[in-house]
């Protein structure tokens, strides 16, 4: 395992002229692995809104944004970085990408800082292993399909909430309120969801998958798939619209 320090202000992940063994020291080292800490620090950007570009697949164990200044951006076109250990945003920074985030590795963290990714094409896949969040997370896209998330009663703002593909995945949300603006997405197998006090709320789809929930929220046109459990189920809208709820199985309400 190998530390490196992000130098020269703006420039493409893959161009070994700006990664560094030391913070502030001389570019040269080699490109990030997974097996290698990535840190973006006081040293790293000397002018303003300097560009760091996913520019082909690119891995990482940790990456660390704490301490970059002159408000950094991260971006990419339809590129892939994999993610391997601790992920940490700091809210001085900015996205402009398509670049997908992959994480893998036990008992990792994601912490956002602050940094709103919801208005960029975010997309945010938990493919193995285990991660918690230790902030509010703002992203366009989620996409469990292995290992464990667990949402750690954290918020989560999202466009689409999928749950996919037939690994074995658990979801664990704790107090945590999940907020849709689209789709709530549950259409995968080998599924563990611990609702808990969680509400999730759905603008357009909930595809419940048949599994159990605390309070589900349908906010204007939905459309309801799936035998689901709910302790409160609600429908909201505002004055003078009319919303049309469509299920398709029956659903059992407890509470």
């Amino acid at each position: 395992m190998a530390s490196r320090y992000w130098v020269g202000g703006t420039g493409s992940w893959s161009d070994t002229a700006h990664w560094s063994e030391s913070s502030g020291g001389a570019g040269g080292a080699a490109a990030p692995t997974s097996a290698d800490n990535v840190y973006f620090d006081a040293n790293s950007f000397t002018a303003a809104s300097k560009t760091v570009t996913i520019d082909a697949t690119a891995s990482c164990l940790d990456m660390d944004w704490t301490g970059a200044t002159n408000n950094p951006i991260l971006g990419g076109n339809d590129t892939v970085l994999k993610i391997f250990g601790n992920l940490t945003f700091i809210s001085a920074m900015s996205a402009t990408t398509t670049t997908r985030l992959c994480f893998y590795g036990t008992a990792k963290t994601l912490t956002m800082g602050g940094l709103d990714l919801s208005s960029v094409a975010s997309y945010f896949y938990f493919l193995s292993g285990s991660r918690t969040l230790l902030d509010t997370l703002n992203v366009d896209r989620v996409t469990l399909e292995g290992g464990t998330l667990d949402t750690n009663g954290k918020a989560v703002n999202v466009a689409s909430f999928y749950i996919t593909e037939s690994t074995a995945k658990t979801l664990t949300l704790g107090a945590s309120v999940i907020t849709c603006s689209l789709d709530w997405d549950l259409t995968g197998t080998n599924v563990t969801l611990n609702a808990d006090t969680s509400t999730i709320s759905s603008t357009r789809d909930f595809y419940g998958g048949g599994k159990t929930y605390n309070i589900g929220i349908l906010a204007g046109n939905t459309t309801v798939t799936g035998a689901n459990t709910f302790a409160t189920l609600t429908g909201t809208g505002t004055a003078y619209q009319t919303a049309k709820i469509t299920f398709s199985a029956d659903q059992t309400i407890t509470g």
